[in-house]
């Protein structure tokens, strides 16, 4: 037999054993008690101590006999033969529970009787059960009451011992249910005014007790009743011997179920209770006393009152309501399972709990970890995950989970999706001369499609696929980010240097040359001059420059015309425009080739041609111009040229 085996065997029999031990300890007379215990016989009564280590008269054969007592849990007796020992105590639990009793003879027939006591009662067995008691017994002794006049006499002695007869704290006498709806019961108790203590407490438990207040201890839950002018729950309360904590820790623990208030000087009190579970309870009041800033048991408790809510055949769960909360701005963001919001913005997680009878509890969980839970002991409550705040985008998974008032649980799987806020450039502004030292700098300004609580926006330039930051200068400071806040959604970026040459870049990364925004000069490496050239064609009936490798178009760029410096025409004739139909050409001119419209040219320098007209591009560097000659087709002759400027790009 291996180890395991035997183990599950030894642990087999063991349990056998002490099924069979309790069921023959059942078969006979218990009689409880500590050492010496008396053993009885027919007719009279012999006061040997049991268990004795040897026998008191020599035996026939040699024998060993040992006290074993000590290793026994529980009261062990002879049987009549002297053969064997009881154990009185048939089971362990109760053998740790039970604290022993006293040895005392109360009716002077010179042997002693055993007493012992629950909650509220003395119990006596006398040493003799044949003696007829009625005709012998001590005649000093007599009911105590409240109302006795002689209070200072609370002590009565026999046999050289004082008995504690009367306390001017007295056990709760008149407490009693008055009535029960579906949800709560209703208790009275005539208030004792001759003493009036300072509190009540009533003991809730699940079992009839017949056993010392320390039995099943921790299983035991309270309802607290304190007098309207001396609510203090700063103060701690010994709910039972040698144990005491602060009242709000014990509310919050859910350890006592009910706090309530009553007005001292009335005669009757009548309390109503709808936080007892809804389970077969049953209840027990005793006074307090309030000294040391702690209330203290100062009666015994009052016999039990069969308690407890009606029970319900709920199994539904309470129903949730889920939505994100927009903290700063107490809206709410978002409803349902699947919630989205954004980064830089203060969230708090709101479950509402709704159920027919009572939600008793609901916590919310990520991976397995609860972040918060609530006791809510209500019909309907909530629960809240606050201050969450994102800095990037990301998908959170919560767990939420109710339990109502009759054990029915429910939880709902939660993804909380964050992303970032769209931003979109709504203008670029060019100004002309300096501002915070830049030469004619840009202004952008941009547009959140959603306000945030906390961050900020960063513009920035993509050139040959590659992003970089561009700084700004506001007050001559030097700016990169810009900050956001709650309710704002325009973005307006300070001065930028935008810089006036732009590159021009193959795939590879190799720069073919660069346009200078400012004038409109094109300008070829010198690496590239032999490959590529400029062209200008009019195919979109407005000139475009084009960088050509061969008949490859690489780039095509439009400048914008700001001033018409000269005009010179080679061939046709120009014919002033006057009319308005001609719009922006108004005052420009056009340019006939027999009796056909050929070249538009505006006041300003705008050209507008209806056939594909050919040009070159040329730079004037001491005007700063750019000169178009144009060709009726690539390699025809020249029609006209024209000079202007351009505005920056």
């Amino acid at each position: 037999m291996n180890q395991d085996s035997y183990d599950k065997s030894k642990n087999y029999l063991l349990a056998i054993k002490d099924k069979i031990h309790q069921f023959n300890s059942l078969q006979k007379t218990e009689y409880a008690g500590t050492l010496p215990l008396i053993t009885k016989t027919a007719g009279s009564t012999s006061q040997k101590p049991l268990l004795t280590a040897n026998s008191n008269q020599i035996p026939s054969k040699t024998t060993t006999s040992s006290d074993y007592s000590s290793y026994i849990k529980g009261v062990l007796i002879k049987t009549n033969d002297k053969q064997s020992n009881i154990n009185v105590v048939n089971s362990e639990y109760n053998s740790e529970q039970f604290q022993g009793y006293y040895q005392q003879d109360m009716n002077n027939d010179k042997k002693s009787d055993l007493i012992t006591r629950d909650t509220h009662t003395v119990w006596i067995k006398y040493a003799d059960d044949a003696e007829n008691k009625t005709k012998k017994h001590n005649s000093k002794y007599y009911l105590i009451t409240p109302s006795l006049k002689k209070q200072g006499q609370t002590y009565e002695s026999s046999q050289g011992s004082a008995f504690k007869l009367y306390d001017i704290y007295p056990e709760v006498k008149n407490f009693e249910l008055k009535g029960q709806n579906f949800d709560a019961l209703k208790f009275s108790r005539t208030h004792n005014n001759e003493n009036a203590p300072d509190g009540y407490l009533i003991r809730i438990s699940n079992r009839i007790d017949t056993q010392k207040e320390k039995f099943n201890a921790d299983a035991y839950r309270y309802a607290l009743f304190l007098p309207q002018s001396g609510v203090n729950t700063g103060s701690s309360l010994e709910y039972q011997e040698n144990k005491k904590a602060n009242i709000t820790s014990l509310l919050n623990a859910n350890f006592i179920y009910a706090l309530r208030s009553y007005n001292p000087s009335s005669e009757s009190l009548n309390f109503s209770i709808s936080e007892l579970p809804r389970e077969r309870t049953y209840l027990q009041i005793a006074s307090l006393k309030h000294s040391g800033n702690t209330y203290h048991i100062a009666s015994p408790r009052s016999n039990q009152l069969l308690g407890g809510r009606q029970i319900l055949g709920d199994t539904q769960p309470p129903k949730p309501n889920i939505t994100l909360i927009r903290k700063t701005k107490k809206t709410i963001a978002d409803q349902g399972a699947e919630l989205n919001g954004y980064v830089g913005t203060y969230y708090d997680l709101r479950i509402e709990r709704k159920d027919n009878v009572l939600v008793n509890n609901a916590n919310i969980k990520e991976n397995n970890k609860i972040l918060t839970s609530k006791i809510i002991n209500s019909q309907k409550g909530d629960i809240l995950l606050e201050n969450l705040f994102f800095t990037e985008p990301q998908t959170r998974y919560y767990e939420v989970s109710a339990v109502d008032s009759e054990g029915n649980e429910v939880s709902e799987q939660i993804a909380l999706t964050i992303d970032s806020p769209l931003i979109s450039i709504e203008d670029v502004s060019r100004f002309s001369g300096r501002k915070e030292g830049l030469k004619n700098p840009i202004q952008i300004d941009a547009l959140l499609n959603t306000d945030i609580d906390r961050g900020t926006v960063t513009f920035q330039r993509e050139r040959n696929q590659t992003l970089s930051d561009i700084s700004a200068l506001s007050g001559g400071k030097k700016l990169t980010n810009f900050p956001v806040s709650t309710h704002q959604t325009q973005v307006q970026g300070a001065y930028f240097d935008y810089g006036n040459l732009i590159g021009m870049f193959n795939q590879s990364g190799s720069l073919y040359g660069n346009i200078d925004s400012e004038n409109g000069e094109i300008t070829i490496l010198p690496a590239y001059q032999n490959k590529l050239s400029l062209e200008v064609s009019f195919e979109k009936h407005y000139p475009i420059v084009n960088l050509m490798e061969g008949n490859k178009k690489l780039f095509q760029i439009v400048l914008r015309p700001e001033q018409l410096l000269s005009l010179e025409h080679k061939k046709g004739e120009l014919v002033p425009l006057s009319s308005k139909r001609f719009g922006e050409y108004q005052g420009g001119k056009v340019l006939l080739i027999d009796q056909t419209p050929v070249l538009y040219i505006g006041p300003k320098g705008q050209l507008s041609s209806p056939q594909n007209l050919y040009a070159s591009y040329q730079f004037n560097e001491k005007s700063q111009s750019v000169t178009y000659k144009i060709h009726l087709h690539r390699f025809g002759e020249e029609i006209a040229s024209v000079q202007l400027k351009v505005k920056p790009m």
